[in-house]
């Protein structure tokens, strides 16, 4: 069968992939890697620079202004989120890629269903249950949305915004058709000051891509309004330090009094807080040790696990939601608070 006419018009046909985002084979240049993943994400590379250009958003910014009454933000846009940051920022958050592309990918096709996220999301509702939101800002902002599996069950609720650093992030966030994404950094948030009623910001503080702790905190409560809520988890104990944290790209663990300073120091008022994933906390801790002592490969424990133990692992973390919704644990994998910044004095 004979080549095909280079100057042809026909596209070439693509192999189905049981992925959404296929990654090649080991062994191919670099180039060609690229040139694949870009063609499973069905978007040109740039001859010049092979930078990723993702693709804008089809829904009227607008459109999304209007129904959620914001005035900022603007949806993700390739060229938009250059436009509404400051001069230079683009670049500066192309270096703070929080954790490496294949990891989206995994947890893209893994946070529905994973006991781990399913579980840890009703970990978070059981302590948002029953919120009221300041009336003159019920809307919510979802800081390190990644793949979007929080973020779509905040959208349910409540006019949402979901903000990542990574572009990758956003763009398998764009595959769940959620509106409302920004590209931005935790330190310097693209939006008024009092602009939401809550903030939600899962396991990002630990991240290296989170230069300064304090900065972030103070950004968060410069954009909630006054008697807004802050729901904020991080990973617990330095000790627990293991190669999953270095996949991850994680410099930080926290116990709750290290994070209840943080959030006071930032002007919060924590009115929840404590540990989570607590029931199987004694074997995940020996793994984890054990892991670091053997030095073990970086490697995210983010993985599918048989049905059978899925079912199981879900519901221990469902028992520990049931019980967060009136008391608290004394010891966990995650620390949770819930932190309110204070109504302006009359």
């Amino acid at each position: 069968m004979g080549r095909e006419n280079p100057d042809s018009s026909t596209r070439t046909s693509v192999r189905p992939s049981t992925s959404l985002f296929p990654w090649p084979l080991a062994g191919a240049s670099l180039r060609a890697r690229l040139s694949h993943w870009l063609t499973a994400l069905r978007v040109p590379p740039s001859a010049s620079t092979m930078r990723l250009r993702f693709q804008p958003l089809r829904h009227s910014s607008r459109a999304w202004d209007k129904q959620s009454g914001l005035n900022r933000p603007r949806p993700f846009r390739h060229r938009r989120s250059r436009a509404i940051m400051a001069r230079g920022h683009a670049a500066f958050l192309r270096t703070r890629i929080p954790v490496e592309p294949s990891a989206y990918e995994t947890l893209y096709l893994l946070e529905d269903t994973h006991w781990w996220c399913a579980g840890m999301r009703e970990v978070a509702w059981a302590l948002l249950d029953g919120l009221s939101l300041p009336p003159q800002a019920a809307r919510v902002l979802d800081l390190g949305c990644g793949t979007g599996g929080f973020l779509r069950e905040l959208q349910e609720r409540w006019p949402a915004v979901g903000a990542d650093i990574a572009e990758i992030a956003l763009h398998y966030s764009q595959a769940r058709s959620l509106r409302g994404l920004v590209q931005a950094s935790a330190d310097r948030l693209p939006f008024a000051e009092g602009a939401f009623g809550l903030v939600a910001c899962m396991d990002v503080l630990y991240h290296r891509a989170v230069e300064d702790e304090g900065a972030a905190l103070r950004e968060v409560r410069r954009v909630l309004a006054p008697g807004g809520w802050f729901l904020v988890r991080v990973p617990a104990y330095r000790w627990l330090f293991s190669p999953h944290d270095l996949a991850e790209h994680g410099v930080r663990r926290y116990t709750a009094g290290t994070l209840r300073a943080l959030l006071e120091a930032a002007g919060f008022a924590v009115r929840r807080l404590t540990y989570a994933n607590a029931l199987l906390f004694p074997l995940a801790a020996a793994r984890r040790l054990l892991g670091r002592a053997a030095g073990r490969e970086p490697r995210c424990e983010l993985q599918p696990v048989p049905p059978a133990l899925n079912r199981f692992l879900h519901q221990v973390l469902r028992a520990e939601a049931r019980w967060l919704r009136r008391g608290t644990f004394p010891f966990g994998l995650s620390v949770l608070a819930l932190a309110q910044k204070p109504a302006e004095e009359g």
